[in-house]
């Protein structure tokens, strides 16, 4: 019988919640256990007595019934939503009971009434035969789901976490980028949600002390700034229990944000389902129902027939979340069948097995979500492969533009909006080839030379696939997980340091019974004192003729009392037995402590534990510090376990030597100081290994080599790393391979199936173990590789690798997606690869580039010009950047420039540049040219490209043209007028106040760009057909179908206050000429009496050619019957009798006269 008190306000917490021992608290549960074990032995013990009843003939179809009844189980949940059973009666029920029971009181004479001093009978059948039939239910409950340790709850009210608005300092708004969220802050979609809520509520306390903080904290961590007001540490605590990392302040609003997004994440949908629908499918449902999953993830291939599964996991998870109440009541039955009688048809549910029940509705949703969500993946990834992903332009949009850096593309991460890519098949990293195409450089100056707003969107790097989760052909010998653990996990550190006490030392000068057993076991027992325990023994080995250079003595604990040596020190606890042995079946244990070398002597079949002890005792060790213990290693780094002498020989490098070292180290106890590597093969068995912090893999190889059960097991073993597929190199710390928060799977693999891999940059080389079967591109996705290479400021797509170390046989695409077996040699050697820069050579008159290899960035740019293949020197003087088109020193190196893509162009190709700087705010007085920039730029460079290259603030500084307009920093170079070869700006730090755009109605190309009010018509007509090549006599300007014809009024005139103006350039002439000029056609307006010449040198202006060519072309009718050269003096009048009519548009063809 148990007795229970009532449970009041008064009541301590512990005797509620789970503590450990099994009469103590859990108030609640035990209850609950004495009612339900009442109710189930009561069934069991009706079964017993009718199974047990020889009068089967009268009992037989009760028998039947009983059975029927007790073979079945209620879930205590279903219990307690019901309101049923003897566990849920009420003050109510017992009240009646209590009725009943005076009720059938039974008096021994007949009155009425209980007399006085009588004893209480009453009629105990008919009041348990109620109790029986009113509250036992027929079947038996079940509590297990339901046992668990049980804690204090307080309500936690929810906050919205969505609408909340901080008003912090810009300086705390700062956004991570996305390289930044994937390496530090990815944990959150990991972390429970009651972290993420008391994180979210810490931050949002800092955030209102941030708001009230006057100084500028910004560049602070928040470690620190926690240490200004948490003098207690209670606050800093808080933030190491709930795992917030330590993070500049400047990131603090975007960091909150990630808190509160992250509440609502994915292992959150489930947290109001009940309990009884979150049993865990059993291990061999689970295997089975994984299997038949992946086969439906497998056999879709087609993204109709993926979408179509996609909605079909998706119909069936709405339709089980529709019925949870329904399972609930079903728990213990098949979910199949349960959703054949809730006619619920999907075609997943064939690939669920019968033996999952109901009660398994959660880890099975999980499954599918998993499943539908694979699925997804594989759809956004064929719709990537499917879509245009790479579109370089030779002339870069950007102002910022940064070098394409391989960091960039290393484990990059995916847009917030869209999913993550798929590890399924993955595309391999390429690589250019020798000879790469591009676009036509040309395209976009010709686009752009009317300097419309719609330019072509920027070209962005292709990002690289997440090759990390890309599978090879490696046979898994075993499996190793590998772990940071505490010291106490090491059983004989618990059997060392549990000894608190120190062993009682003996007193020397006390006789004792000393008995010493020989070696055909015959004992003799002396009365020595203990101070002359040395000394009796050589006097016992001379009276009894024993040799001491052979044989010496060893106590009970197998440890060698070297009883010869005058300088011998006794142990503080001197034992009474020893035994005679050879010498030679000593093994020296060899304690290494301290810079100090400690010798002890033992049997094989001695303890270590014992040896160990006796070393503390007899050095009188002490921690250095408070939580400072001592471990204790083998040579291979593995921590010394509760083993004998003889297990510890069988690791030796030398056995012959019998020495078995043994490394003694400090460590804190409070710190996962140790590696635990667990061993599990193909047979599920496991073997457990702890090692030091600095032991590596070699060690790993060693302790390997020990197990027989290892299937096939080579010579030497490789290690090769789950999640990032990179072969473990054998120095490398088992630590370094361990993340903090979960532990690491490393596969064991044979060393036969890998092989030697060099690569060499410059004057670096790098050699690195790799499968046999890896892809070459795989091994290039690897940072650390990348950073020994001195390579992690160079892209990709800047490089060829080249095989071998002399020979140039380049790889291509096609080639780097091989493996590494294409590349063996038939002495199995090691591969070596060589990563060349390849600079890429364009022209403005060829849409074809050259390429050219170079070993190293350490050359000059003029040595680069020189070795340019098939340009004639005389034409092309200049190399240019292709990113800003300025022109570069032939004295540069290539290693200052952080670019492999160059332009190639003429004299003519190119004009000077000068910007003169604003005066104010200056310190010294510099003239005008000292306070200028002149510097060279390619003829097709925009304003853009001088801001980018003089690393000018785009939104604070203006280039002024003539003084009186601030062009677009779209706007070509070419459009500008060059009195002696250089266009001149003047830079100010204020725009002009108004905005003007003008719309060409002929071919709806815009310009803009900014002036004063004081402008007048004229020069915005002038400025119009400036910036758009037009020959302003043909063109007149209006605003709403209103012709501006007056060119003296200005725009103050127009309206004083506007600040922007939009005008349309409408067209004059009647009549157009049509020149052709290689692939390209123009229109130009003109009149009767326009010449040829004219119509010559505007054509060549509107096609970029320099009018000092003149001479060498000729204008060319494109007449009905034949083509016919013209004079230059003709002019439109005289052309028009070469055609039978008139046309409003004469075609003609720019040509080179004949020589």
């Amino acid at each position: 019988t148990q007795r229970f008190t009532k449970i009041t306000r008064e009541t301590p917490i512990h005797y509620l919640v789970t503590t450990g021992s099994l009469d103590e608290g859990d108030i609640v549960m035990r209850i609950l256990r004495v009612l339900i074990d009442y109710h189930n032995s009561l069934l069991k013990l009706l079964e017993q007595e009718v199974n047990n009843d020889a009068n089967t003939h009268v009992v037989g179809a009760l028998q039947k019934l009983i059975n029927n009844l007790t073979s079945k189980e209620v879930s205590i949940v279903q219990i307690v939503r019901d309101n049923t059973g003897v566990i849920t009666l009420t003050d109510q029920n017992c009240s009646w009971l209590e009725q009943l029971s005076r009720a059938t009181l039974i008096t021994e004479t007949n009155e009425y009434f209980q007399q006085i001093d009588t004893p209480l009978n009453f009629d105990f059948l008919y009041l348990q035969s109620y109790i029986i039939r009113t509250y036992l239910l027929l079947c038996r409950i079940n509590y297990e789901h339901i046992i668990q340790n049980y804690q204090c709850h307080i309500r936690r009210t929810q906050q919205n976490t969505t609408n909340e608005v901080f008003d912090l300092d810009k300086d705390y708004c700062a956004q991570l980028s996305d390289q930044q969220l994937e390496n530090n802050w990815s944990y959150l979609k990991e972390m429970y949600l009651d972290k993420l809520y008391h994180g979210h509520n810490l931050l949002r306390q800092i955030a209102i002390k941030l708001h009230h903080q006057q100084e500028n904290v910004s560049q602070m961590y928040l470690y620190e700034f926690i240490q200004t007001f948490d003098h207690e540490k209670k606050f800093y605590e808080q933030i190491h229990q709930n795992e917030i990392k330590d993070f500049q302040l400047c990131y603090f609003d975007h960091i909150r944000q990630l808190y509160a997004n992250s509440i609502c994440d994915f292992q959150h949908l489930f947290t109001d389902v009940s309990q009884i629908l979150r049993t865990p499918i059993p291990i061999e449902l689970e295997i089975e129902l994984g299997r038949m999953l992946q086969a439906v993830v497998i056999s879709v291939d087609s993204i109709d027939e993926i979408k179509s599964t996609i909605q079909t996991v998706t119909d069936l998870l709405n339709d089980l979340r529709d019925n949870e109440y329904f399972l609930q009541r079903q728990w213990a039955e098949s979910l199949t069948e349960t959703c054949e009688l809730l006619s619920i048809k999907n075609t997943v549910l064939n690939y669920v097995s019968a033996g999952i029940k109901c009660e398994n509705y959660v880890p099975l949703c999980i499954y599918l979500i998993r499943m539908r969500s694979t699925l997804q993946e594989r759809t956004v990834n064929i719709e990537e492969k499917e879509s245009k992903q790479w579109n370089e332009s030779m002339i870069s949009d950007s102002v910022e533009q940064q070098p394409n850096r391989f960091r960039e593309y290393l484990n990059q991460s995916t847009e917030p909006d869209e999913p993550p890519p798929t590890p399924i098949d993955p595309e391999p990293f390429e690589w250019p080839n020798i000879d790469p195409t591009d676009v036509d450089p040309t395209a976009e100056f010709m686009s752009n030379s009317t300097n419309g707003e719609h330019r072509p969107e920027p070209a962005h790097p292709r990002p690289l696939p997440n090759l990390l989760e890309e599978t090879f052909e490696s046979f898994s010998l075993f499996e190793l997980t590998v772990a940071l653990v505490p010291l106490s996990t090491s059983k004989l550190f618990e059997k060392i340091h549990d000894q608190n006490e120190q062993p009682t030392a003996t007193d020397l000068k006390k006789g004792l019974r000393f008995t010493v057993t020989d070696l055909n076991e015959k004992a003799a027992a002396r009365l020595w004192r203990s101070e002359n325990l040395c000394q009796k023994l050589r006097e016992f080995f001379k009276q009894e003729k024993l040799d001491e250079n052979l044989l010496g003595v060893i106590d009970q604990n197998k440890i060698f009392l070297d009883f010869s040596n005058d300088s011998c020190q006794l142990p503080k606890q001197i034992c009474q037995e020893y035994r005679i042995i050879r010498k030679d079946s000593l093994f020296t244990v060899q304690f290494q402590f301290r810079e100090n070398q400690f010798d002890y002597f033992m049997t094989s079949d001695g303890d270590i534990s014992v040896i160990i002890n006796r070393f503390i005792a007899d050095q009188n060790i002490e921690p250095s510090s408070e939580g400072i213990y001592l471990c204790f290693f083998d040579e291979q780094g593995k921590s010394i376990e509760n083993e004998t002498i003889a297990d510890l020989s069988k690791r030796l490098k030398n056995p012959e030597t019998k020495t078995i070292p043994i490394i003694v180290i400090e460590e804190n106890l409070n710190t996962k100081s140790l590696s635990q590597v667990t061993l599990r093969t193909e047979q599920n068995q496991e073997r457990i290994g702890l090692f030091r912090s600095d032991a590596n893999w070699n060690h790993v190889n060693e302790w390997l080599k020990r197990f027989t059960d290892i299937t096939d097991p080579p010579s030497e073993y490789a290690f090769l790393s789950r999640e990032q597929q990179i072969i473990l190199d054998d120095e490398q710390s088992i630590s370094s391979t361990i993340e903090q928060l979960q532990p690491t799977i490393i596969d064991g693999i044979s060393r036969n199936s890998t092989t030697k891999v060099t690569f060499t940059y410059e004057n670096n080389s790098v050699s690195i173990n790799a499968l046999k079967s890896s892809r070459i591109c795989h091994l290039l996705n690897n940072e650390d590789l990348l950073r020994q290479l001195n390579l992690i400021d160079i892209s990709p797509n800047d490089c060829v690798l080249v095989l071998g170390e002399t020979n140039e046989q380049v790889l291509s695409q096609e080639d780097i997606r091989q493996p590494l077996t294409s590349y063996l040699s038939a002495e199995d050697g090691p591969v070596h690869f060589r990563i060349s820069i390849m600079i890429q050579i364009f022209r403005y008159d060829s849409s074809e580039p050259s390429s050219l290899l170079l070993p190293s960035r350490n050359v000059t740019m003029e040595h680069i010009f020189q070795s340019i293949d098939n340009v004639p020197a005389n034409v092309y003087k200049y190399l240019a950047s292709n990113s800003t088109k300025k022109i570069i020193d032939y004295c540069e190196k290539l290693s200052n420039l952080h670019e492999t893509k160059f332009l190639l162009v003429k004299e003519n190709e190119t004009c000077f540049i000068s910007i003169k700087k604003p005066k104010t705010n200056q310190l010294l007085g510099l003239d005008d040219e000292q306070n200028a920039i002149h510097q060279r730029f390619t003829i097709y460079a925009q304003i853009r490209d001088i801001y980018q290259e003089n690393q000018l603030d785009i939104d604070r500084q203006y280039c002024l043209y003539s003084n009186d307009f601030v062009p677009s920093i779209d706007t070509q170079l070419f459009l500008f007028p060059r009195s002696n070869s250089t266009i001149e700006f003047a830079l100010i730090d204020q725009n002009l106040p108004i905005k003007v755009t003008i719309q060409n109605n002929e071919n709806q190309q815009t310009i803009q760009f900014h002036c004063s009010l004081t402008i007048n018509v004229g020069r915005l007509h002038s400025i119009a057909c400036l910036l758009f090549t037009l020959n302003g006599k043909y063109y007149e300007l209006e605003e709403s179908d209103c012709i501006i014809d007056d060119e003296d009024i200005t725009l103050h005139d127009i309206d004083s206050e506007m600040k922007e103006i939009k005008l349309q350039l409408k067209p004059k002439a009647t009549i157009h000429s049509s020149i052709k000029f290689g692939e390209r056609t123009i229109e130009l307006p003109c009149s009767l009496d326009t010449s040829v010449e004219v119509i010559i040198k505007e054509a060549l202006d509107r096609f970029h050619v320099c009018q000092e060519d003149y001479p060498i072309y000729e204008l060319v009718a494109l007449a009905d019957d034949a083509e016919s050269a013209i004079d230059d003096t003709f002019s439109i009048e005289e052309i028009y009798e070469l055609f039978s009519s008139r046309p409003t548009v004469i075609p003609f063809e720019l040509k080179r006269k004949e020589a």
